[in-house]
C-alpha cells in the first residue's frame, strides 16, 4: 500500500463511522472525479446520475447520504457543496416507500 492512499482509506473509514453512528442507511463518495458506494442499497440509477451532476459541476471530493428511513428518509451532503447541486441531487432521488400493512389503501 503506498502511503498516499493511507490518509485517503483512513478518511473513508472515518466517513464510514459517521455516517453509520447518523443512521445513513446509504453513502456515495466522490473522490479524485470517481463516485463509488461506499454503503448500502441506493435507489436504482442514483449512482450514475450522481456522478453525471458532480462531473457537470466539476465537484471532484464530496459526498451524499441518506438517514432515515419511509416518510423519515432524507439527503445528508457535505458542507461545501453548493446549493444548487444539493438540489439537483435531490431531484433524482426517489425516496424509498413505506410499506404498507393495512391492505391496498383503497376505501370503500
Amino acid at each position: 500500500m503506498t502511503e498516499a492512499a493511507t490518509p485517503a482509506r483512513a478518511r473513508r473509514l472515518a466517513l464510514i463511522a459517521a455516517l453509520r453512528l447518523r443512521g445513513a442507511q446509504f453513502a456515495l463518495q466522490r473522490d479524485d472525479s470517481r463516485t463509488q458506494l461506499l454503503f448500502g442499497e441506493p435507489p436504482a440509477g442514483f449512482v450514475g446520475a450522481c456522478d453525471e451532476i458532480l462531473d457537470r459541476k466539476a465537484v471532484s471530493r464530496t459526498w451524499v447520504a441518506q438517514t432515515g428511513k419511509g416518510s423519515r428518509a432524507r439527503l445528508i451532503f457535505a458542507e461545501d457543496l453548493a446549493e444548487g447541486v444539493r438540489q439537483r441531487i435531490r431531484n433524482v432521488w426517489t425516496p424509498p416507500r413505506r410499506p404498507t400493512t393495512a391492505g391496498s389503501g383503497k376505501r370503500a
